[in-house]
């Protein structure tokens, strides 16, 4: 009879281990998953579906998504004439004012306008003398705006906005 209870009690501890393998084999892999689940929202991504087109969509590791250039326009203002220019005033980055007392002519400034910043542009200056004084607005190598004067002290004016 001793042998059948000890039959018994190694059978009984083989079932345990048994039970308590699969028990440990179901815990290792509910706490991997979960590991992974927290993993992913702590870094701001959410889990994985299990849908294999899903998963061929999504970004590889440590990989910044590419970010689309920026659009920009070059804008230049210019002033040609007989006499110079006085009181230069012109819209500058992000509607800006920038101002000249005087300059001798020609004159230019390009500046890089990034899109969609402003869409307006504009020059103005004063005619010092008689004489002819023009403005024009050039936006990617196209004239968009241009004005002339001949009389003294008049002031001319170019703007285009988009």
């Amino acid at each position: 009879m001793t042998e059948t209870s000890e039959e018994a009690r190694l059978l009984a501890e083989r079932r345990a281990r048994r039970v308590l393998g699969g028990v440990s084999l179901v815990l290792g892999v509910a706490v991997v998953g979960a590991a992974s689940v927290v993993l992913q929202v702590t870094a701001g991504e959410r889990p994985a579906r299990s849908n294999p087109q899903h998963l061929a969509r999504q970004p590889a590791d440590n990989v910044a998504p590419a970010v689309p250039p920026m659009p920009s326009k070059y804008v230049t203002y210019e002033l040609s004439g007989d006499s110079g220019a006085r009181n230069i005033t012109y819209v500058g980055n992000e509607l800006t004012v920038a101002q000249e007392t005087s300059a001798e002519l020609p004159w230019s400034r390009t500046l890089e306008q990034l899109t969609p910043s402003s869409g307006y542009f504009s020059i103005s200056a004063q005619n010092p003398a008689a004489g002819s004084l023009t403005c024009r607005i050039v936006v990617d190598g196209q004239v968009v705006s241009q004005k002339s004067t001949t009389v003294a002290k008049n002031v001319v004016t170019c703007s285009h906005s988009r």
